[in-house]
């Protein structure tokens, strides 16, 4: 879980970076000398975000089969860093869709808003799959008791905005737990 952590975190300061190169590149406090490296930034930190995302979900898929410590407190606190990037995320995607809506363009406004909630899912997702791997890992290896309480909080973490509200219920119940 080590490497995993180490991912997150890596993950969510690429986020960052990118949507402050984002902001620099959409609208320059100042003029902007050499564009084109910043533009070759962000397809390298674009790059390198879903490259974490990737690795992220797949360090996960492998929790289930190895043991470790219960991850629940990293993930919440990931998902609580997260939140002002998901705010400035759907500002940005808010704001280039309104740019869409010029009668030329409608018919790419679907395809706008489609990108926008796909990619901010996958990065949601990655985040969230280290609690359900564990959940899984434990049930399934019964290291602590099944409750009822724990297909809600394992659903949350597959809805926006729920996600945050799901990592901090299953941190709750599995805490005590071995």
């Amino acid at each position: 879980m080590k490497a995993g952590k180490i991912f997150l975190w890596l993950q969510i300061v690429c986020m960052y970076a990118l949507h402050a190169l984002i902001w620099t590149l959409v609208k320059p406090v100042v003029e902007v000398e050499n564009s084109k490296a910043l533009e070759i930034a962000f397809f390298v930190l674009s790059a390198l975000v879903a490259l974490l995302v990737i690795i992220n979900v797949f360090c996960a898929f492998l929790s289930v089969f190895k043991d470790h410590k219960n991850p629940t407190k990293n993930v919440l606190a990931i998902k609580i860093a997260a939140i002002p990037w998901y705010v400035a995320n759907f500002y940005f995607w808010v704001g280039l869709a309104a740019g869409f809506l010029n009668p030329f363009l409608m018919m790419g406004l679907p395809i706008v808003i489609a990108l926008g909630v796909i990619l901010t899912y996958f990065v949601m997702l990655s985040t969230s799959l280290y609690s359900i791997a564990y959940l899984i890992r434990g049930l399934k290896k019964q290291m602590f008791p099944a409750r009822p309480a724990f297909i809600p909080a394992a659903i949350f973490h597959f809805i926006f905005c729920l996600d945050v509200a799901g990592a901090l219920w299953l941190y709750l119940l599995l805490r005590k737990e071995k």
